[in-house]
């Protein structure tokens, strides 16, 4: 189809002719924003949660940080207020078949604080759009809790546990509203923080003497916590306990490594440095003494004609090679009184020193095994949790085992105890208020899921 220029209507640039267009107020996609700031927006809103400086995708704070940013807003027409609100929940749930049921929510902080209400707006600014600066504080424990032993509770970090039969998430959330007025629909923006707080203790490493020197300088007895190792009952399985006045078998002949008399006699003690309260990322100091029972104090000893003196380096040997220590990390998930648990080997004992000939101040020999124990990562372990939901607690695990020269009816010690492990040592160089632990496992987590928690 051809046209023919003269048929077509004459145009000119008539300013009179052209439509009335006023300059909307700018949106927050502007370039106010920048995009190196931690910035979600909504339909009306836009929360600035200051500069990706970190390696987290969403804003990180320590113990106690300042949680501030702006939120700019398009307009303020029909808006009647709009506040900003911090709050932390923990959620606890089973797992079957992959899927979250009948989940236990707590909520850990909540604080509310308006920023604009149209009672105290200023009439003659106007109602274009601008922005509103807010800061909120970390709180440094769970409001309307209390631990077992009566003090508050610490607030817990961000964190995601999964097992096979549970799962347990900590979350906080800033969220901003704009309440608008009538039957307008209300907007909301919300952003995830991350809550990563540095917890810190002070580590004073014991005095270990060399055999050498022990004379120069005791080992002092309040720099130690002592524990003692029970020794651990024998059963087997299959063979029921014997009534009294029945037939039971002979008893068992007493292995070659070990006397038989010093079966119940052994007192073993595990030394750790007072307080059990250690860092992450330093070496624990511990030692295990294997007291033996003064020459001749046991009857049973004095019949058979044997002592505690008579071992052969054989024997001696055989303790030695059977002192092991772990320190141990133990995840625990509560959901309706159902507790599921999961243990990680966070470190082995390493040993340095054997004393195989030392005596008490009684005059009964000892042997003493010095060595150290990594107390796992600094900045990624820590010991925390939420009564009645989720905890990661730290426990040294201690066992005297013969070897297997000792034979299989070889006495037993083990003992756990429980430990607390903080991200850091105490320093005085070091800031740890509101500097975030980065290296904790939830800097790298996915997003928890939102909608159990309430959030």
């Amino acid at each position: 189809m051809s046209s023919d220029p003269e048929q077509l209507p004459p145009y000119s640039h008539n300013s009179d002719r052209l439509p009335q267009y006023s300059r909307l107020p700018e949106a927050p996609t502007s370039s106010k924003l920048s995009p190196n700031h931690y910035v979600t927006r909504s339909r009306r809103m836009a929360l600035d949660l200051g500069q990706r400086y970190q390696s987290t995708l969403v804003p990180a704070f320590g113990r106690e940080g300042l949680v501030e940013g702006h939120v700019w807003i398009q307009n303020f027409e029909n808006v009647e207020k709009i506040q900003v609100t911090l709050t932390g929940a923990v959620v606890s749930y089973f797992l079957e078949f992959g899927t979250a049921n009948r989940p236990q929510i707590r909520r850990l902080t909540r604080q509310t604080h308006e920023l604009w209400t149209e009672q105290g707006h200023n009439p003659a600014v106007g109602k274009e759009g601008r922005s509103l600066a807010f800061a909120l504080v970390m709180p440094e424990h769970v409001e309307d809790m209390e631990s077992i032993l009566g003090g508050p509770v610490p607030l817990p970090p961000s964190a995601s546990i999964i097992m096979c039969d549970a799962g347990s998430h900590v979350a906080y959330m800033v969220r901003v509203d704009m309440f608008r007025k009538g039957w307008r629909t209300h907007d909301t923006v919300k952003s995830e923080i991350l809550y990563l707080p540095r917890t810190t203790t002070r580590y004073s490493r014991p005095f270990v003497p060399l055999p050498n020197s022990e004379k120069l300088r005791p080992t002092q007895a309040e720099e130690w916590s002592v524990l003692h190792i029970p020794q651990k009952a024998k059963t087997k399985p299959g063979i029921s306990l014997s009534k009294p006045g029945s037939s039971s078998k002979a008893p068992s002949q007493p292995h070659i490594s070990l006397p038989q008399s010093l079966r119940e006699d052994l007192i073993v003690r595990l030394y750790l440095p007072h307080g059990l309260r250690y860092p992450a990322g330093r070496d624990i100091l511990w030692s295990v003494a294997i007291v033996f029972p003064r020459t001749g104090s046991s009857a049973s000893s004095v019949r058979s004609g044997r002592s505690s003196s008579s071992m052969s380096d054989e024997q001696v040997n055989a303790l030695i090679a059977g002192v092991s220590i772990r320190l141990i990390c133990v995840s625990t998930i509560a959901v309706r009184g159902t507790a599921s648990r999961r243990e990680r080997v966070v470190s082995v004992g390493q040993t340095f020193m054997s004393i195989p000939n030392g005596v008490t101040d009684e005059g009964e020999r000892k042997i003493v095994i010095r060595g150290y124990l990594r107390s796992g990562e600094e900045e990624k372990d820590m010991s925390w949790g939420v009564p009645g939901f989720v905890s990661v607690v730290y426990k040294i695990r201690v066992s005297v085992k013969p070897d297997q020269s000792a034979g299989s009816d070889a006495p037993t010690w083990e003992y756990c105890e429980r430990i607390m492990i903080t991200s850091h040592e105490a320093d005085g160089e070091i800031h740890n208020r509101g500097v975030p632990a980065l290296l904790l496992p939830a800097a790298t987590r996915n997003q928890p899921p939102f909608y159990l928690m309430g959030l």
